[in-house]
């Protein structure tokens, strides 16, 4: 990890903390530095070298939960944000915090809670509370949306029947009620776990497809991440491999390039290994577009896009001996009941977008947001799933027609509590 910012060890700032006329606050500046450049270990360190110094304020007290949470340190985030709450009170950025570290932490229940306290308080320091509690009933609430797609933009012409890749079914999402308005000659199958639709499409005439989406909620049991074991099962064994990505490459988990950065990534455990990696990108690899989207080319040049991250993640995962794939989606808006919103539409920057999941053992494919450091076990799941790549060499997602970048329209029709189906 790179902490080429920091302008003094911990160890140096002990000798010299006579010289300092406030060395708590030496440390917090140091801090404050980590937080800048996102290195989240080395700012834990800084603030618990400042508590050596001072009693701590809120502030250090948070940012010390805060920093603890993003590196997936769930116990030690959670413990830190209630200590917090006992020496400076129940505030509303303490209680925030605390809301965080318990979501982090998978209580969810007890979050809500918290949340709700919070907007009790009379002095809410300029914190959206609402806002924060519609985020958190989206992603603890099984959601039930309208949905419209444009198979193809109005002008487009194709001759005889075409394949499209739909949402799919799985254990997160349904995709039912499913019509064809302007089309002919439609029929709906399943293929390699995919939802496919082959539609004739009538010259000038615009083809919508029409169905309702259901999201249900992801909670995950942090213990059991931490205890999986991976098993070295057949069927997990393409998840091992080298894998396609993109239309003509292939990422090969041995690289050396791939391998030297492995090396440098700590961790025992599946899940330790899982973190580190993230924490890894998120300090060593920035979201910029890049032209080039070979291995080789995304090692070098260390930035990228979604398509870049997914990829790296999943080449560093298996280097690392955890199996991985790649998810194709679509992210969707945060909506209120009955609000709609339209997007894709031509012209515009799509929502299409590509994530992660590792293999956890009997905790099973666990999702992730390649580019979110602390999403391992506390993913939101916004987004429309249209399945799942990277299940050998040949396997490649790109071949599909996808309706992932075509123009949609989306309504959240109702909420309903997701802890009643768990």
């Amino acid at each position: 990890m790179n902490r080429r910012f920091a302008i003094l060890s911990l160890a140096s700032l002990a000798i010299a903390a006579p010289a300092y006329a406030d060395p708590y606050g030496a440390a917090m500046e140091q801090f404050e530095l980590a937080k800048r450049n996102r290195d989240f270990a080395t700012g834990e360190r800084w603030i618990q070298e400042a508590l050596r110094y001072g009693r701590g304020n809120e502030y250090a007290w948070r940012s010390l939960a805060w920093c603890q949470a993003r590196q997936g340190k769930w116990r030690e985030s959670l413990a830190t944000a209630q200590q917090n709450v006992r020496r400076n009170g129940a505030t509303a950025w303490s209680l925030l915090q605390l809301y965080e570290s318990n979501m982090v932490a998978g209580n969810y229940q007890e979050a809500g809670s918290i949340l709700q306290a919070g907007m009790r308080l009379r002095n809410l320091e300029g914190i959206d509370y609402q806002k924060t509690y519609n985020q958190y009933l989206l992603r603890t609430s099984i959601r039930t949306y309208d949905l419209t797609i444009e198979l193809v933009p109005e002008g487009h012409r194709f001759r005889g029947p075409i394949k499209f890749l739909i949402p799919t079914n799985c254990e997160r999402q349904e995709f039912i009620n499913r019509t064809i308005d302007g089309g002919t000659e439609s029929r709906f199958y399943t293929f390699d776990n995919k939802g496919f639709l082959e539609v004739k499409l009538v010259p000038g005439q615009r083809t919508l497809l029409k169905g309702t989406l259901i999201l249900k909620p992801h909670f995950i049991d942090r213990a059991a991440l931490e205890e999986a074991t991976i098993e070295m099962h057949p069927r997990l064994l393409p998840y091992f491999k080298q894998f396609r990505h993109g239309a003509t490459n292939t990422y090969d988990p041995n690289l050396p390039a791939l391998l030297q950065i492995a090396s440098q990534i700590k961790g025992e455990s599946a899940s330790e290994k899982v973190k580190s990696i993230l924490l890894w990108l998120e300090s060593n690899f920035r979201y910029e577009k890049l032209e080039k989207d070979d291995l080789p080319s995304i090692i070098s040049a260390r930035h990228g896009v979604c398509h870049h991250y997914c990829g790296l993640f999943s080449a560093l995962s298996r280097a690392l001996s955890v199996p991985a794939r790649i998810l194709h989606v679509t992210v969707i808006p945060d909506l209120r009941v009955g609000e709609q919103q339209s997007f894709n539409a031509p012209g515009e920057p799509t929502k299409a977008h590509g994530q992660n999941e590792v293999w956890m053992g009997a905790a099973g494919w666990i999702p992730l947001e390649p580019q979110r450091s602390q999403s391992f076990g506390n993913y939101t799941n916004s987004v429309i799933l249209f399945g799942h790549a990277g299940n050998g060499p040949n396997d490649n997602f790109w071949q599909w027609r996808s309706v992932s970048i075509c123009p949609m329209t989306i309504k959240l029709k109702s909420l309903s509590s997701g802890f009643d189906s768990n």
